[in-house]
């Protein structure tokens, strides 16, 4: 998403029980190769590259010596989105709110993405929320979870990569699918031709 006014693709928002995953998420969004057939699409925060550019997680980006809370700011202000790993912890952690409500303030709550990593002995998605992404209509947005009960890995980060580049999440999973059918396709070729080898090799 290079061309953009904003240093970083997202944000990724979490309670230090959750750091784990923050990290393989963050590996994940950033190595992801965007499917060629999206490239160079013009969507409303800039055309889709190769990558989808920088992700920002605290204990990477912010240099020692900084002010906590400015550095804080910056990062989530130079971020096109901000993307909530959502659990019982994160849910009572009043920084992981606190990044939220500045999210909203600034006027992109269009651009707060939760994701279900946990939830309680309630199962209740809502109960993983923090408080400002709340509503008291109950009608909080849809979230991507990575549970195996929900949508587990895979389309866990497609549907909030799909969120970020502002794409059709079926257009990536199309293309998550094609790919993984010409690498199937690819093995049995090769185990085939190896199966073939080792049959004239006995002959």
């Amino acid at each position: 998403m290079s061309g953009t006014a904003f240093e970083y693709a997202a944000f990724i928002s979490y309670n230090s029980a959750d750091r784990e995953i923050a990290r393989r998420l963050q590996r994940a969004l950033e190595s992801y190769s965007i499917p060629k057939a999206l490239r160079g699409r013009t969507t409303a925060f800039g055309p889709v590259g190769e990558r989808i550019g920088k992700v920002c997680r605290d204990r990477t980006d912010f240099k020692s010596g900084e002010s906590l809370n400015a550095a804080l700011v910056e990062a989530l202000d130079k971020s096109s989105s901000l993307v909530v790993l959502c659990s019982p912890d994160s849910a009572r952690s009043k920084w992981v709110n606190a990044e939220v409500e500045h999210f909203q303030k600034t006027g992109r709550a269009a651009r707060i993405f939760p994701l279900i990593v946990r939830t309680d002995e309630s199962r209740l998605v809502v109960n993983s929320y923090p408080p400002a992404l709340r509503r008291a209509d109950g009608d909080e947005a849809i979230a991507a979870d990575l549970q195996e009960a929900g949508d587990g890995w895979h389309d866990g980060v497609l549907k909030i990569l799909a969120s970020i580049l502002d794409v059709d999440y079926d257009a990536l999973r199309q293309r998550a699918l094609e790919a993984a059918r010409r690498r199937a396709r690819l093995a049995y070729g090769v185990a085939g031709g190896m199966a073939a080898l080792a049959a004239l090799a006995g002959a």
